[in-house]
């Protein structure tokens, strides 16, 4: 029995990478632990009131945050669901529906570009911060001492410190603003390079479609039948990947008098590579 190595190699490595974690070009930045200095820069399209971008979002709802439609004018199932858990609470008074219906509640996030310092040559990044943060940022604005901290000419950069605090779950942001005006760079080419970079939301944070948010939502709220529905589609496409590489094992096979593949019966003996290619790529 002769076989095509080539062929073969290419069928496998088709099949390894899809267990591959997907590369992440996102312009986002996440502050690790420790101060760090940046410079926010003012958004081309945003009106004068409103200086800082914000989007709504479903969390804890599937393994990402969810954008909402509703925010658009779209149909938006949970805030449907949640709309009729509200409903129906106004005549039971029942503390769990209340309960449920709060975990459905959306939140805020505010978004603002930046340039890290010490890594200008990365050049503009998205960031991403709570309503605390948010809030904080408006204090500025107002503060007579600050103002404009956007100001590309005459505004101010910012000290961001993370730091988790012993027997604290998760991580915490402070924000402090420099006291000293200056521009976001001496070079005019630069500053112009950088105010003219432009970050889609929408791109780095898309929206899902109504039944791809239904499912989601029938997934949270009924999370056994969704880990069951999912480990046996995982199993299918596995075993329909797999069992096309036997195949063409057999197929390049110089005739059918060397024997044929049985399928079936290899498959059975490759437990363990399943348990190795249904592996969360997570």
């Amino acid at each position: 029995m002769s076989i095509d190595v080539e062929a073969i190699k290419a069928k496998l490595e088709k099949l390894q990478n899809k267990n591959q974690k997907k590369k992440f070009t996102s312009k986002r930045w996440k502050p690790e632990l420790g101060e760090h200095m940046v410079r926010a820069l003012p958004w081309r399209d945003c009106p004068p009131d409103s200086p800082i971008k914000e989007l709504q979002f479903y969390f804890n709802i599937g393994k990402f945050p969810i954008v909402t439609p509703h925010q658009f004018g779209k149909p938006d199932p949970i805030q449907d669901f949640r709309e009729k858990l509200l409903s129906e609470n106004k005549e039971t008074r029942d503390k769990e529906t209340w309960l449920l219906a709060q975990k459905l509640k959306p939140s805020t996030r505010g978004f603002l570009r930046i340039i890290v310092r010490g890594k200008e040559d990365e050049g503009v990044k998205l960031w991403s911060f709570s309503p605390t943060i948010y809030n904080r940022f408006y204090e500025f604005m107002v503060d007579p001492e600050i103002g404009d901290f956007l100001d590309l000419r005459n505004g101010f950069d910012l000290k961001v410190k993370v730091y988790k605090q012993e027997g604290k779950k998760f991580q915490e942001t402070l924000v402090e603003c420099g006291r000293t005006k200056k521009p976001i760079s001496t070079d005019q080419k630069k500053m112009n390079e950088w105010y003219g970079t432009e970050i889609d939301l929408m791109e780095e944070y898309q929206l899902k479609s109504y039944d791809e948010i239904k499912k989601s939502l029938d997934d949270w709220l009924n999370p056994e039948d969704a880990e069951k529905k999912e480990m046996e589609m995982n199993f299918e496409d596995k075993k329909d990947e797999v069992s096309d590489l036997l195949g063409d094992l057999a197929d390049t096979s110089d005739s059918k008098e060397d024997g044929e593949v049985n399928t079936d019966k290899e498959f059975s003996n490759m437990d363990d590579v399943f348990d190795e290619v249904m592996k969360d790529d997570d």
